[in-house]
């Protein structure tokens, strides 16, 4: 479902009417960038890139990311999506604290 980012980033620019370009200067990077996220060429992208495209582009992460018709019980494919465009020592620190969490959930019980 996720992995159709690039299309959504692309069909959402498009519905605006805004020009790769703009939708750069509007996240803070380069047209080349934009191009590259559409195309599919970068598929790892940022959370943090994720959160200023869904800013620029007046709509939200989940609607960027596939995640929009998402079932409310579904968050385990969230948080999977997220984990995978974390840098590899984001990835292994939030594998850490959510293990944490589970430890200190089985005391609770």
């Amino acid at each position: 479902m996720w992995t159709n980012i690039n299309i959504n980033i692309h069909e959402l620019r498009t519905q605006q009417g805004l020009t790769l370009q703009e939708l750069a200067d509007k996240v803070g990077t380069s047209k080349q960038t934009i191009q590259r996220y559409e195309s599919g060429e970068i598929s790892n992208i940022p959370y943090s890139k994720i959160m200023k495209l869904a800013s620029a582009l007046n709509t939200t992460p989940a609607k960027i990311m596939g995640l929009e018709d998402m079932l409310p019980f579904e968050d385990e494919l969230e948080i999977e999506v997220i984990y995978k465009a974390l840098p590899t020592d984001a990835q292994d620190r939030l594998l850490a604290y959510a293990k944490k969490l589970k430890e200190l959930a089985d005391m609770e019980k």
